[in-house]
């Protein structure tokens, strides 16, 4: 995660589930990570990361998969 007052970048926890090809959006002091590709197929899971725990947890699936 980039950190613009440091001007740094730092590691934080790895997501539940591989993917590549993501949407990504910072929401209220969170991240949600939605959709991609799992080096299989396309996915329709999200997860939500939680700066203050530096924890990921699942959010409910899309209808469709979107990469």
């Amino acid at each position: 995660v980039y950190d613009p007052e440091l001007d740094a970048w730092s590691l934080i926890a790895p997501m539940r589930s591989r993917r590549s090809g993501v949407s990504c959006v910072a929401y209220h002091g969170a991240i949600y990570v939605i959709g991609g590709f799992n080096g299989t197929a396309r996915m329709n899971s999200g997860e939500r990361y939680d700066p203050s725990k530096n924890t990921w947890t699942a959010i409910p699936e899309m209808y469709n998969p979107r990469s």
